[in-house]
C-alpha cells in the first residue's frame, strides 16, 4: 500500500498539474482518487514524481538482480543483472554536466564549455519575426507536438554498454547510438533535400542548436541529429564519437497522452 497526502506536498504542481492554472488542489477526495487510479492503471502506482515513478518504471523493467540456482546447494540466490539500470558504465566529458568530478579542475573556474566541449542537446527555443507576406496572411496554424518525444521512441535504438572512443575520423554509422564530433556548418537549409526534392528551409530554425542559430564549428551531436543532417543530403565527416555497440531497439511508448 502507497499512501498520497497532498498537503504535504505529494503532487507537486510543476510535476503533476498545470502550474499556471493548479487543478489538483481543489478537487475533491473522489476526483483525486479517480485521478491516481487512471494513471496506476495506466502506468503503475506514483511514486512521487513524475521522473522518480519514471526511473521506477525502468528499474521494473531491468530490475538490478535476479534469482540464480547455486550449484552445490540448490538454493537460489540473487544475481546481478548485467543489463540492469543500475549497472555503472564509465561516462564520457562531453556527456556530462558542469558539476559532474570528471571534468574537476579541467576548466577555469566559471567556464562555459562551449559546443565542441559538450553536448548540447536540448529542444529548440527559437522565434523570428514575421515576413510582411505572413503578416496579411488570414489564419495561423498551430501542430500539437505533444508526444513527438514518445514517438520518436518507437524507432530509437539505445546503447545497454559502455562507450567507445573512435577516433582518426571514423566513418558515420546511424545505427551507432552515442556522440559524434562533426562540423555540421555547411548544413544550408536554403539546399535541403527532402524526398528527393529541394526545400527552401531559410524560414526554419537550424535543427542543429538549441537556438536554432547556424552552427559555427565542431560540435557534439547524437546520433539522430546527425542521421538528420545526412537524411536532409549532406555529407558529414566526424571528427571523433563516443559509440555503444551493444544495443537495443526501444519498443515506444503507447497510450500515455499528455506525457
Amino acid at each position: 500500500m502507497q499512501l498520497c497526502i497532498p498537503t504535504w506536498g505529494a503532487l507537486p504542481v510543476n510535476e503533476w498539474d498545470d502550474k499556471n492554472a493548479p487543478k489538483l488542489p481543489t478537487m475533491s477526495a473522489a476526483d483525486l482518487a479517480r485521478f491516481l487510479g487512471s494513471y496506476a492503471d495506466r502506468v503503475m502506482t506514483p511514486r512521487g514524481t513524475t521522473a522518480t515513478t519514471g526511473v521506477a518504471l525502468m528499474e521494473a523493467l531491468r530490475p538490478p538482480t535476479r534469482a540464480e540456482k547455486d550449484e552445490e546447494s540448490g538454493a537460489f540466490k540473487p544475481a546481478l543483472n548485467t543489463d540492469a539500470l543500475t549497472a555503472l558504465y564509465p561516462v564520457v566529458e562531453c556527456e556530462v554536466p558542469d558539476e559532474h568530478p570528471l571534468l574537476k579542475g579541467k576548466w577555469p573556474r566559471h567556464h562555459q564549455r562551449t559546443p565542441d566541449q559538450m553536448l548540447m542537446e536540448e529542444p529548440l527555443s527559437w522565434c523570428r519575426d514575421l515576413t510582411d507576406d505572413e503578416c496579411l496572411k488570414p489564419y495561423l496554424v498551430g501542430i500539437d507536438i505533444n508526444m513527438a518525444f514518445a514517438a520518436a521512441t518507437n524507432s530509437l535504438v539505445v546503447g545497454l554498454g559502455g562507450p567507445t572512443h573512435l577516433t582518426g575520423n571514423p566513418a558515420f554509422d546511424p545505427k551507432l547510438p552515442g556522440s559524434w564530433l562533426v562540423d555540421l556548418s555547411h548544413v544550408d537549409l536554403s539546399r535541403a533535400r527532402v524526398a528527393g526534392r529541394s526545400v527552401d528551409g531559410t524560414r526554419l530554425p537550424s535543427p542543429f542548436t538549441p537556438t536554432g542559430e547556424q552552427p559555427t564549428g565542431p560540435a557534439w551531436y547524437a546520433t539522430p541529429s546527425v542521421a538528420y543532417a545526412v537524411q536532409l543530403g549532406f555529407d558529414v565527416a566526424p571528427i571523433e564519437a563516443y559509440g555503444v555497440f551493444i544495443v537495443e531497439r526501444c519498443g515506444g511508448v503507447r497510450g500515455l497522452g499528455g506525457w
